[in-house]
């Protein structure tokens, strides 16, 4: 148990002026103390007259005092332990001594007796003469008693070998070991001076101090406590010691001049600890331990040079302790605290050493009890008092260096000797010391009194450094002022380029202006304005792009090249020339040479690979004839040489390129057998043909003619039948099937992309305008989902295929072909086969847009995701479709329209509303797939007209809308009980109501309205009102799912408020005001909620603050009627007015951000991509 320091005027039990007979005043721990000082007296007498008490016992008498047990009654134990055994007697025998005991011998061995300096308790110290050498020596001789001891002669011979072993000029040596009549003894060099001990009784006798009572003779139990004594302590009192504080009650004057040479007393103390420090660090190092560091151990010679002495307590710290039960070994006084437990290190003479440093400082022991156990009690649980409080002119670092070296922890104090000197030696050379952060101003101070003259220098240079600074100081902040300028503006160009990129629609409106962003973003200006970075960036990545990345000029063959073709993958081109010869190359293999493929020395016009790249065919025309070949690049083999009858001729492979279509001029399409040899097939096909097409199945050929009227048919491969024809004006000159060969895309010199569904002639296609020439290389990406179209003007544009949305626009010379890249990253086109152009593709899938319905009087009403994510249901005014999270429509049930659409919580169930009732769908997975229905009545409500539909958290209560004049609210139980109405509530005191929102545990409803007033909280039980907010016009309601909230929107405002207070917590404007009520949608756990800013954008808050952390700009304007977020906050979906949806993918949004060193602080990281196999709804029976 460590005491805490008390205040010197209050330090109960301890000296409190350095002064043994200083009065105590009580206090509460002198009580505590008192009551331990007892509690140990009889602990003593029940071990001593032969009891065991165990300290558990003590401990659980008395718990309040259990640190100050635990850490003195074990130490008790051991003292008791410590007495000598009964059959050995350690020490001098009992009886009187006779004058011959103390008169000493005249010679001993070759040393002659001079004179004695010195006795100890098991030895005496002689001043003699070393007669053959003639020197003088110190001489120890172990007492006859002694002798007799085999302990105490090996301790003897130890300290003697400890000592020889060690060559440090502040270590008394040892010159020799011998014995000599039954005597044994050795001889150190004689040191003229005296013990540190000697030194404070004559300061104390200065002072005008008696030192005796001090140091009573059973406080020091060292048996070997021997002194080697000799000349005066006048090299230390050179300068008086410094003055001893009085009792703060009687405060006396102290003379300044006294705190100076107090001052350098002090620093005369730190030398002798410098010296006895490092002469211990030397011994440390050889594996000696001293054990016994005190005043008496160390000898002041008359150069006041400390030499310290008596290794007779010496322990080699790897060797087993010689000390046996019956030795209480080292000075009890300066014995470290870890002693009594039995532990020792280098660390127990830094202990002693401070101890010893203390005392000449303060000129009082650290610990001044007379009794044995009292003292070990004091050292084990006090602190002694600080030097500051006690002694006035102890300069800090010196007090600051000895309390560290005496801490009762070994962990706290100085972990060798040798760090102990290091900060002695910093203190004496005014340099900042280890145990005391300097700073910066008292560093300066200690070398400026170190380094006058430099410090004088440096002064004037400080002045004119001073001088320099301010007016740099000032030039500097202008020049920052003025770089935050620039840095500001140019921030706001970066903004304003990146929106102006973003608006153009031409190439680079999303890669540039996602440069710009990442700019301004590594500026230092407006951080608060980080946010408008982020959402422009977001706007940018619902963009598709192109960035050219690549041009390669094709070196020629022939004067003039002519055609050129891409294989699927993008990874080779063929290029034709006047020649005839084909060139088949690897843009990404270099410089390695092209494959040649021989021609019949006509002109090549037109070159198709098939869809494994591996095959290839041509067709030549010149001087009134015309060729087709056919070849297999892996082998260079011509497996067709057809010659052509008339001038017009298109051909194509089928998917497996085994088979390849050719269209004549009279409307004949043969079909050849590439690998069988069986005779080609014919089907009849429009005259003139000029583009042919297999799609992805290879049972359709799609065959355009530039003959007006006629001009596209779709034939069946097996020759049963073909579908149209589609009239197009100018004729079709470019074809591309979509990937799922539901849709063909026609080019040709209309000037407009022709969008047709290959299975109905009747349906009026897609037009898409845009381009101003003649449109001849069109291509769609692997996916579908975007496409491609190269024109005469000069330009090639990506479009979305379903909504036929134009995305962007790139220049670049006239392209005879594009192509995507396997991956649908890369877009490749060439222009006449001189050089081939690569666009980087970036899809703006981040922002994947789906747009199904083409009736522009088709509405959505609801949106409701699946409890895990993977599907939704929108109810609408074509009844309720099923999307997966690619938006692919995967069911649509024929529930009555217009229609709402509800997933309870446990996701076996879905609720359509409609003119009849409301009607529950089974929801029942089947492998791979989903079932639905077949649909059947729900709830009380059948014969009505139902709008919206809640469910509560769990799915047990109900609320629905009853559309009518006027309209009510109905609430009831998913699961009636036999008998029972269901708990069918009705609210009719909400005019206009329209919008509704059961809270988690389904025991309160809120209601909206459409141009109504007002929201209202009702009693979901019993259907009384529970509060009426301020909330203006039309209003969407919806609680948090953590049931503590409440959001309305209306056409103003997002208002937050506090279930059961009522009270707005937030509030978050709408960016224009309208009489639409505003959407809401929260996340399952409550914490985002995606609420309409405007009727097109969207925008995410956190929910507990209002603070935006995202807003979400459409490309297009779409006007939002719902909005939904996954569980995992993968996916924030928007749904339109038309059908169409528009889903935001967070996830790689936030990689996005993150990239471009925007960042999106305040929203979670989305979790891991969910699964791709997900179950796929299939439609009811």
């Amino acid at each position: 148990m460590r005491r805490p320091q008390a205040a010197p005027d209050a330090d109960p039990g301890l000296d409190r002026d350095a002064r043994p007979d200083a009065p105590a005043d009580p206090s509460p721990s002198d009580e505590v103390f008192g009551r331990v000082d007892r509690l140990a007296a009889e602990f003593l007498g029940r071990l001593r007259c032969g009891e065991r008490p165990t300290v558990d016992e003590y401990l659980a008498r008395h718990p309040d005092l259990a640190p100050a047990i635990r850490e003195l009654f074990p130490a008790l134990v051991m003292v008791e332990d410590l007495k000598p055994d009964s059959d050995e007697t350690i020490g001098p025998p009992a009886g009187p001594r006779s004058p011959a005991d103390d008169r000493p011998p005249d010679r001993i061995g070759d040393y002659r007796i001079l004179r004695e300096v010195g006795r100890g308790g098991m030895g005496v110290v002689y001043e003699a003469e070393e007669e053959r050498l003639g020197r003088r020596v110190a001489l120890k001789v172990l007492a006859p008693w002694a002798v007799a001891s085999d302990h105490l002669l090996r301790r003897f011979h130890r300290e003697a070998r400890s000592a020889a072993q060690l060559h440090h000029t502040n270590i008394v040596p040892v010159l020799g070991i011998g014995s000599d009549a039954g005597r044994a003894f050795y001889t150190m060099q004689f040191i003229h001076g005296v013990g540190l001990h000697q030194v404070l009784d004559e300061i104390r006798a200065l002072e005008g101090k008696g030192g005796a009572d001090l140091y009573p003779a059973d406080s020091f139990a060292g048996p070997g406590d021997v002194t080697v004594v000799g000349g005066s302590a006048r090299p230390l009192l050179r300068d008086p010691p410094p003055p001893l504080r009085r009792h703060r009650a009687h405060p006396g004057r102290v003379d300044p001049s006294a705190i100076d040479s107090g001052a350098r007393y002090a620093r005369g103390v730190a030398r002798i600890g410098l010296q006895v420090a490092e002469a211990l660090s030397h011994a440390h190092e050889l594996g000696t331990l001293h054990r016994d560091i005190k005043p008496a151990n160390i000898l002041l010679d008359a150069h006041g040079d400390a030499w310290v002495t008596d290794f007779g307590l010496a322990k080699a710290v790897d060797d087993e302790d010689l000390t046996r039960t019956g030795d209480l070994v080292g000075t009890l006084r300066y014995m470290a605290p870890e002693r009594f437990r039995g532990s020792c290190d280098a660390r127990a003479d830094v202990y002693g050493l401070g101890l010893t440093l203390y005392e000449l400082l303060s000129r009082a022991p650290a610990f001044v009890e007379a009794d044995r156990h009292a003292l070990m009690r004091q050292i084990a649980l006090a602190d002694p008092p600080r030097l500051g409080s006690i002694t006035v002119g102890v300069p800090r670092d010196l007090a600051t260096i000895i309390h560290k070296a005496i801490e009762k922890d070994p962990g706290d104090r100085y972990r060798s000797a040798a760090a102990l000197a290091d900060d002695l030696r910093s203190f004496l050379d005014d340099r900042p010391i280890a145990a005391r952060r300097a700073g910066p101003l008292e560093r300066l101070a200690r070398w400026s009194r170190r380094n006058p003259g430099l410090a004088a220098l440096g002064a004037a240079v400080a002045v004119l450094l001073v001088a320099i600074a301010a007016i740099s100081a000032t030039s500097a902040y202008r020049l920052k002022e003025s770089h935050a300028e620039v840095e500001r503006r140019l921030w706001d160009a970066y903004l304003a380029r990146a929106r102006a990129s973003r608006r153009s629609g031409s190439e680079g409106q999303r890669f540039d202006a996602l440069d710009a962003l990442s700019k301004a973003a590594s500026l230092d200006a407006f951080v608060d304005r980080r946010g408008e970075l982020r959402d422009e960036a977001i706007a940018c990545l619902a963009l598709a792009d192109l960035r050219r990345v690549d041009v390669r000029r094709i070196p020629r063959l022939a004067s003039r090249d002519r055609r050129l073709a891409f294989s699927p993958d993008g990874r080779r081109v063929a290029i034709g020339d006047e020649s005839g010869a084909v060139r088949v190359l690897d843009p990404g293999q270099g410089g390695r040479p092209p494959l040649v493929m021989p021609g019949p020395g006509l002109p090549v016009v037109l070159l198709e690979f098939d869809t494994s790249g591996r095959r290839l065919a041509a067709k030549y025309q010149g001087g009134g004839s015309i060729r087709v070949r056919a070849f297999d690049l892996d082998g260079g083999a011509v497996l067709l040489d057809e010659p052509v009858p008339a001038y017009d001729a298109a051909l194509g492979f089928d998917p497996p390129g085994r088979r390849l279509a050719l269209g004549l001029e009279d409307g004949t399409v043969r079909i050849f057998d590439l690998d069988g040899g069986r005779p080609p097939a014919s089907l009849p096909g429009p005259p003139e043909p000029y583009a042919l097409r297999f799609d992805p199945a290879g049972r359709r050929i799609a065959v355009a003619s530039t003959r007006s009227g006629r001009s596209l048919e779709v034939l069946r491969a097996d020759g049963t039948g073909s579908v149209g024809p589609w009239s197009l004006p100018y004729g079709g000159q470019s074809l591309a099937w979509t990937p799922d060969g539901e849709g063909l895309a026609v080019g040709g010199g209309f000037r407009e992309l022709y969008l047709l569904d290959p299975g109905d002639p009747e349906a009026p296609p897609r037009i898409l305008p845009g381009h101003k020439g003649a449109i001849i290389s069109v291509d769609f990406s692997h996916r579908g989902h975007l496409l491609a179209s190269a024109s005469w003007d000069g330009t090639v544009r990506l479009w979305h295929p379903e909504s036929g949305e134009p995305l962007v626009v790139a220049s670049s010379p006239e392209h005879w072909a594009v192509r995507f890249g396997p991956d649908d990253r890369t877009l490749s086109g060439s222009r006449d086969g001189e050089s081939i152009w690569r666009w980087e593709v970036a899809d703006g899938d981040e922002a994947r847009g789906r747009f199904l319905d083409l009736d522009p009087d088709s509405r959505a009403y609801t949106v409701d995701l699946f409890p895990d994510g993977s599907t939704f249901a929108s109810g609408g005014s074509v009844g309720v479709r099923i999307f997966d999270r690619g938006l692919r429509q995967v069911a649509l049930l024929p529930a009555p329209a217009p229609a709402s659409a509800e997933v309870l919580p446990d996701g076996r169930s879905l609720l359509t509303g409609g003119p009849s009732g409301i009607l529950r769908w089974a929801i029942e997975p089947d492998g791979e797939s989903i079932g639905f229905g077949p649909p059947e009545p729900f709830g009380p409500l059948r014969g009505r007209r139902v709008g919206r539909i809640r469910a509560d958290g769990s799915g047990r209560r109900i609320a629905a809308v009853i559309v009518g004049s006027p309209p009510e609210v109905a609430l009831f139980d998913a699961a009636p009980g036999p008998g029972t109405d269901g708990g069918l509530v009705l609210i009719q005191d909400h005019p206009r109501v329209e919008r509704i929102d059961l809270n988690p545990d389904g025991s309160l409803l809120a209601t909206g309205t459409w141009k109504g007033e007002g929201v209202r909280v009702w009693d979901a039980s019993t259907g009384a009102p529970v509060a009426v907010l301020d909330v203006d016009g039309s209003a969407e309601v919806a609680f948090n799912p953590d049931g503590r909230s409440l959001l309305t929107g209306s056409g103003r405002a997002y208002v937050c408020w506090g279930v059961g207070t009522w009270e707005p917590r937030w509030r978050v404007p709408r960016r224009e005001a309208s009489n639409q009520p505003g959407k809401v949608a929260f996340a399952p756990d409550g914490s985002i909620v995606a609420v309409a800013l405007t009727r097109t954008v969207a925008r995410l808050l956190d929910a507990r603050t209002g603070e935006a952390l995202a807003t979400f700009e459409p490309p297009s304007p779409d006007h939002l009627s719902e909005l939904g977020l996954t569980r995992d906050l993968r996916f924030l979906y928007a749904k339109d007015h038309g059908g169409g949806t528009r889903r935001w993918d967070l996830r790689a949004i936030r990689g996005h951000l993150d990239a471009t060193g925007i960042g999106w602080p305040g929203f979670p990281r989305p979790s891991p991509i969910a699964p791709a196999d997900v179950p796929i709804p299939r439609p009811p029976d």
